[in-house]
C-alpha cells in the first residue's frame, strides 16, 4: 500500500477509503463528545459529601464518569456508523445491530474504565487539570486497543451484511484493510 500523500489521496477517492475515513470521522466525533463530557463530568462539583461508591469528597468518581460519558456517547455513533458510514437505513434490528454495537462498545468500556481506575491510583476529591489529562490518556489507551478490530466487526458482521451499501464501499473496505495486512 503507497503511504505517500498522493498514494492516500488516490485511496481516499476510492469506495474503500470513503468509508474508512467516514469511520475515521465518526471515531473522532465519538472521541471529541466522550472527553468532552468525561472531562465536565469529573471537574462537576456536587452538594453531597462525603465518600461513596459515586462520590468522593464533593466529585464525581473518574470511573464513573467514564461509564456516563462513554453510554451516552454510544447513542449518536451507533446511528453515524449505521448510517453515514455503512449506509443502512430503517429500523435497526435488535439482535443483529443494536445488541452487538453495544456489547462491543462496553467492552471498551470496561477496559477504558479499567485503564482510568489504574490512571487514578485510589485518588479521591477533586481532579487537578494534569491529573485530568492523565485520566484522559488511560481513557484513550482502553478504546484505542478495541478500535480497529471493532471496524473488521461491524463491517463483517453488523453492517456489511445484506444491505445495499452506499457508494459501493463495503467489499472495497475490506479489501483495503486486508491488502493493508497483508502488505505489512
Amino acid at each position: 500500500m503507497d503511504l505517500s500523500p498522493k498514494g492516500l489521496k488516490d485511496l481516499a477517492r476510492t469506495p474503500s477509503g470513503v468509508k474508512v475515513i467516514r469511520y475515521s470521522a465518526v471515531s473522532a466525533f465519538g472521541v471529541v463528545m466522550t472527553v468532552t463530557l468525561f472531562t465536565a463530568i469529573n471537574f462537576v462539583h456536587l452538594s453531597s459529601s462525603g465518600h461513596g461508591t459515586l462520590v468522593s469528597d464533593h466529585h464525581v468518581r473518574p470511573w464513573v464518569s467514564n461509564v456516563l460519558s462513554v453510554g451516552l456517547t454510544t447513542i449518536p455513533t451507533y446511528y453515524l456508523n449505521r448510517a453515514w458510514v455503512w449506509g443502512k437505513r430503517g429500523r435497526s434490528h435488535l439482535g443483529k445491530e443494536v445488541l452487538p454495537f453495544w456489547i462491543f462498545s462496553f467492552a471498551g468500556l470496561g477496559l477504558s474504565t479499567l485503564f482510568v481506575a489504574l490512571a487514578n491510583g485510589g485518588k479521591s476529591g477533586k481532579v487537578t487539570l494534569a491529573h485530568q489529562l492523565v485520566l484522559v490518556i488511560a481513557q484513550l489507551a482502553g478504546f484505542g486497543f478495541l478500535w480497529i478490530a471493532r471496524f473488521f466487526v461491524l463491517d463483517k458482521f453488523m453492517f456489511g451484511k445484506g444491505h445495499v451499501p452506499h457508494d459501493g464501499v463495503d467489499d472495497a473496505a475490506h479489501d483495503l484493510l486486508t491488502h493493508t495486512s497483508a502488505d505489512a
